[in-house]
């Protein structure tokens, strides 16, 4: 291809526009520039700044990060650019189950199997680079669940959650995280079956 354009920076129709489930948005598109033009053009493409979209569909808008890419040619320069944002600013929250362990019972010669499991939780979200991890206790109370031929019982017991595991990654302006939320378990639980 050969660049005759005479303006600093031209953006190209080609902006890819990927959505995380935390709600972290990551859009790639390109821009060419003539190349005794390229130093003008290089001082509206630091990380940080905000990605010009005809069609933005984040909530705080889109800003570069990490510094763009260049691949030069006889004629122009083309900058790779990446940016992120947010979808939401809801902390997207996912019920799981935790086996504690698998045993067995043997009642009139029969063997039964039990099985106790808790609840856990994860959760995931964006939000700012400065902002603090939103510590969201799960809004469901710690509960041992018993299945025992073919039936669930359940006991509540004195126990709290505690944060088991929270991951934080950034990408310039936003950081994703997670927090996977586990119960604290008691020594000794009693239970009947």
């Amino acid at each position: 291809m050969i660049y005759q354009g005479e303006t600093d920076l031209v953006y190209q129709a080609d902006a890819r526009v990927s959505t995380f489930a935390s709600g972290l948005m990551l859009v790639e598109r390109s821009a060419i520039a003539a190349k005794h033009r390229a130093d003008n053009a290089r001082p509206s493409l630091q990380v940080g700044d905000r990605m010009p979209l005809q069609n933005d569909a984040s909530i705080d808008g889109i800003f570069i990060f990490p510094q763009p890419q260049e691949v030069s040619s006889a004629t122009h320069v083309t900058f790779l650019i990446s940016g992120y944002g947010r979808s939401t600013d809801v902390v997207k929250r996912s019920k799981q189950t935790k086996v504690l362990s698998v045993t067995s019972q043997t009642i009139n010669s029969t063997v039964y199997k039990v099985v106790t499991t808790v609840p856990t939780e994860l959760q995931s979200g964006v939000i700012a680079a400065t902002d603090q991890v939103p510590l969201l206790l799960p809004s469901t109370d710690p509960v041992l669940s018993v299945f025992f031929q073919a039936t669930k019982k359940t006991y509540p017991y004195p126990s709290s959650w505690k944060a088991e595991q929270i991951t934080r990654t950034n990408y310039g302006l936003w950081d994703e995280f997670s927090i996977s939320w586990d119960v604290l378990i008691p020594e000794t639980i009693s239970i009947t079956l």
